[in-house]
This record gives structure tokens, C-alpha cells and sequence, in this order.
């Protein structure tokens, strides 16, 4: 296995024919048997960590793997870091919005924006309604969008032009977007 730190919360892996068969790793069939190709991963990801350093129990990965025409696979990994409420987990097992963790009223609602100036008042009006969960904002410099992230959906954030995205974003903003700022409700609804 070659490893290559991409950055300090990057990296890439590349796996050769061998390697997947000790780890009996199998592209074509990974999305068959889940829970037998996660911990595989897993155990990939252990193995990366005591030659580099990169991986610690506890932590959560985005990981993508690519399989070559030769039997040898790439992966890349990279550390999530959900800043704002770390007492939620991501469920990807459905197509509704984001799903609440631990409680059936309190989730991850994720809103994008055009326009900073909207996200703020969004945020200003949550704040007038005595909104008390979490919250943050980043931004997008590719598309020119921000996100604000909530625990508790709310119709403020679509009356200011917010629009509710799919629970898959939140992976997208971890891995393109700048936090702006942590309790974005009480920072930014101040500033509009």
C-alpha cells in the first residue's frame, strides 16, 4: 500500500493487487455486502494510521474508492470535522431531509443562499423567534452560495430566500466550503 498525505486532513491510498487480496477487498461487489466492506475499510484506514499517524479512533472519514481496470483500487480519505453539533450523526440511508438525531424534533437542517445578505436575515429572524439550537455558517467560494446549518427546521430560512437542501450536502460543505462562523443565529442575526 503507497500512502500519499494530500494535507493534514487529507490522503490519498493506493492499493495494488495484492493488497487487495489480503484485505479481500472487492470493488465490483463493495456495495453488496456494506457492513463486510466498511469494516474492511475500517482496517484499511487502521493499517493507513500506524504507518502515518493520519487516523484516531473516534474520528469520521469521507472515504472514496476507486477501482482500477487491473484489480488495483485508490482511496481517498478525508477527516470530517462537523464543528457545530457534534452530538449528531449523519444518516445517509434515506432521501428526506437530514434525518433528527437523538430526538425525533432536533436534527440537522441544511440551508443554502445567493446571497450572504439573506442567510443574515434568516438568521435575524431566527434569532427574534427565540431560536436556542445550534447553528452555523460557511461559505462556498466555487459556487458563490452559503449554507446555514440549524437543529430545528424552520420556515424563516426559505421566507429570506434560504432553500432546504438534501442531507447529502452537509458531506458537500465539509469538504468544499469555509466555516464563516459557529452560532451563525446569534453572530450573524446581530450583524443584520
Amino acid at each position: 500500500m503507497d500512502i500519499l498525505k494530500i494535507s493534514n486532513d487529507s490522503l490519498k491510498l493506493m492499493l495494488t493487487e495484492e493488497d487487495m487480496i489480503a484485505y479481500s477487498l472487492d470493488c465490483d461487489n463493495i456495495e453488496n455486502d456494506k457492513l463486510r466492506s466498511v469494516e474492511v475499510i475500517r482496517e484499511i484506514l487502521r493499517d493507513a494510521g500506524k504507518i502515518c499517524g493520519f487516523v484516531s479512533d473516534g474520528e469520521k472519514f469521507f472515504v472514496q474508492l476507486y477501482a482500477s481496470q487491473r484489480g488495483e483500487c485508490e482511496i481517498f480519505v478525508k477527516r470530517l470535522d462537523y464543528p457545530i453539533i457534534s452530538a449528531i450523526e449523519l444518516h445517509r440511508d434515506t432521501e428526506e431531509c437530514l434525518i433528527p438525531v437523538p430526538t425525533a424534533n432536533r436534527g440537522l437542517f441544511v440551508y443554502s443562499f445567493d446571497d450572504m445578505s439573506h442567510m443574515m436575515h434568516s438568521c435575524r429572524g431566527l434569532k427574534i423567534s427565540n431560536y436556542l439550537g445550534g447553528s452555523a455558517a460557511y461559505k462556498d467560494n466555487g459556487k458563490r452560495s452559503y449554507y446555514l446549518i440549524i437543529e430545528e427546521r424552520s420556515p424563516l430560512p426559505e421566507e429570506h430566500g434560504g432553500h432546504l437542501c438534501n442531507k447529502n450536502t452537509a458531506y458537500y460543505i465539509n469538504e468544499h466550503c469555509k466555516l464563516i462562523c459557529r452560532d451563525a443565529v446569534a453572530t450573524l442575526g446581530d450583524l443584520a
